[in-house]
């Protein structure tokens, strides 16, 4: 009998709602401030490197010469140029001119392809998966990414340019995804 009326009020104790009330300091008879018991807002809660913006970059003049040259659009050209002006494709073809006084990379018996785009992959990503809401949609791709990881590099080498990382497949609404370059 007096085991049912401790296990009752054990029940009762754990059953029964918890409120937590902030209560001012004893001895003072001043009001509560306000601002102290305001939530911040705060956009961004912490900063990554990935949050903060690179310097534009603007890359060199480059001549791309000599190689077989996979367009995404006008088939194969074999034996083919490229000419690069600012880091932007101005001219592909067989007869492109070489301009003086511009870096040159042989693609002699070589293979010149449009960078790959891959629209699902979780490269990067020490963790994917929430496992204690269904939805998850506050979370954020980015705040889980490791730039360095090694099969990124490994995808960057195979000639993937562009991917978008997504969340786990354990959540039916989750994380906010991420396109990287």
């Amino acid at each position: 009998m007096k085991h049912t009326a401790l296990l009752a009020a054990m029940l009762v104790a754990v059953a029964a709602p918890t409120y937590l009330v902030a209560q001012e300091p004893r001895g003072t008879d001043k009001p509560a401030d306000v601002k102290a018991n305001t939530p911040a807002k705060v956009e961004r809660p912490s900063e990554t490197p990935l949050d903060r913006k690179p310097k534009l970059q603007t890359r060199g003049d480059v001549f791309i010469k000599g190689g077989r040259i996979l367009t995404a659009t006008h088939g194969t050209i074999e034996k083919g140029n490229i000419l690069v002006r600012k880091g932007k494709i101005v001219a592909v073809g067989p007869n492109v001119p070489q301009p003086a006084g511009i870096k040159v990379i042989d693609a002699t018996g070589k293979v010149v392809s449009p960078g790959l785009v891959d629209t699902h992959i979780h490269r990067g990503l020490d963790s994917t998966n929430e496992g204690t809401d269904a939805i998850v949609a506050e979370s954020r791709v980015l705040d889980v990414l490791n730039p360095d990881a090694k099969n990124i590099w490994q995808a960057v080498a195979s000639g993937e340019t562009t991917g978008m990382l997504l969340h786990g497949s354990a959540n039916p609404v989750g994380a906010e995804s991420l396109v990287i370059k």
